[in-house]
């Protein structure tokens, strides 16, 4: 029947395309059909791993060493690479080579990919967020089974066909979301240690990376669906399994491009340890000369709008350690650094907004020189301090006023 068909085509190719010989003309048209063989998925699958390259190269030919790079490199990789195994092992067209070449291995490097993008998402978590990557013996059990286990088990359960993909498969999806949650946990604990560090965040903030990983678990949560659903209905099971790889390339993509591009500065190791104490601490009596000094630092000398103020370098004007100054503002102010400073903030702009001589000038200016440089942050500051808009409390400031002249007039 091939036989035949392939020389029904090579007869209506002659009269098609004339000057090419009836192999050549075959060639041609074969290869089209091939390629038209392919359908929506298996294009995103190769698109998504022709990204993962594209973009892993510049993180790992960077010179810039840090700790979060290689992390981030290896888990766009793993991306491209289960996007690109996928299509070998399911793709109608090149599923039938995979499995001639492959079994009962076909699935072996997916399930072994699928073991090392959990751990590798944590641990870029815990790089950019300044924590050191220490892999622990729960890291190595997991990563040893899911590296040294899934070769045996599919040569011994190779009787069993699908269903011992299906088992480990599912397995690493739902290793895959714990290790994701872990991610989110450490994003959670950054952006809050930040705010008894710095004064202004925002560059710091890793809210990206979080918004990132609730997408990762989506994703990984539709593929752990589709293969449970696929003991029972296998149509559906590739609908899921098909609407799940849409998203991981634009996932792959936003985080190359985030992590490249909005770099964080972080804390050091030992202060973060230092602080974590004293923010947990249980120390009720401070010095009233301390408290005194720091009042002045920032109501007269006005430390406050330095945009750039953090914790150290108050406590260098202090004279005093940063885990001392951080105990003081947690215990007797009852804050973090973050809202201590930028309520100092807020303060100022309060009396610049209500002052007549300062009427022309612009809102902008005035939170710049108050210290924020987010208009975001200075709004909703302003307003849990004062319960209006800057905008609102500059003119209800000026009717006061204008009342309070009238009322002197008469």
């Amino acid at each position: 029947m091939g036989a035949l068909r392939a020389a029904g085509l090579a007869t209506e190719l002659e009269f098609q395309i004339p000057g090419q010989s009836t192999w050549a003309s075959l060639q041609t048209v074969c290869a089209m059909d091939y390629l038209s063989s392919f359908n929506l998925i298996d294009i995103m699958g190769f698109m998504t791993a022709a990204f993962a390259v594209v973009l892993a190269l510049p993180l790992m030919l960077s010179r810039d060493r840090s700790q979060a790079r290689p992390f981030l490199a290896g888990f766009i990789l793993i991306q491209g690479c289960l996007a690109l195994w996928g299509v070998l092992t399911w793709s109608p067209v090149l599923s039938i080579a995979t499995r001639d070449l492959l079994s009962p291995f076909e699935h072996v490097p997916s399930i072994v990919l699928l073991g090392l993008q959990g751990p590798m998402l944590l641990w870029y978590s815990y790089g950019i967020s300044g924590k050191p990557v220490r892999p622990s013996w729960f890291d190595k059990t997991i990563i040893g089974m899911f590296v040294l286990l899934p070769a045996p088990i599919a040569w011994l359960a190779s009787s069993q066909g699908i269903w011992s993909f299906i088992v480990c498969g599912s397995l690493g999806w739902l290793i895959s979301i714990v290790y994701a949650i872990r991610a989110l946990r450490q994003v959670y604990d950054h952006n809050r240690e930040i705010r008894q560090r710095y004064s202004n965040i925002d560059e710091r903030k890793l809210l990206w990376l979080g918004y990132l990983a609730f997408g990762f678990i989506g994703v990984w949560c539709m593929a752990l669906s589709a293969g449970v659903v696929g003991i029972f209905n296998e149509e559906l099971a590739g609908t899921i399994g098909m609407l799940s790889t849409f998203p991981v390339a634009i996932l792959v993509c936003c985080m190359a491009v985030l992590g490249m591009s909005r770099g964080v500065r972080v804390m050091d190791r030992q202060e973060t340890k230092a602080f974590r104490h004293t923010a947990n601490g249980s120390t009720t009596y401070f010095n009233p000369e301390m408290i005194e000094k720091l009042d002045h630092l920032m109501s007269s000398v006005k430390l406050h709008q330095d945009p750039d103020l953090h914790l150290d370098g108050l406590a260098d004007s202090m004279g005093i350690s940063s885990r001392s100054l951080s105990a003081l503002i947690n215990g007797h102010y009852k804050q973090n650094f973050y809202d201590f400073v930028n309520e100092y903030r807020v303060r100022d702009a309060q009396r610049q907004l209500k002052d007549p001589e300062l009427k022309s000038k612009a809102i902008q200016r005035i939170f710049e020189d108050a210290g924020f440089n987010s208009k975001s942050t200075f709004n909703t500051f302003f307003k849990k301090v004062t319960g209006r808009t800057p905008s609102e409390y500059r003119k209800t400031a000026y009717s006061e006023f204008d009342v309070h002249l009238g009322g002197s007039a008469q």
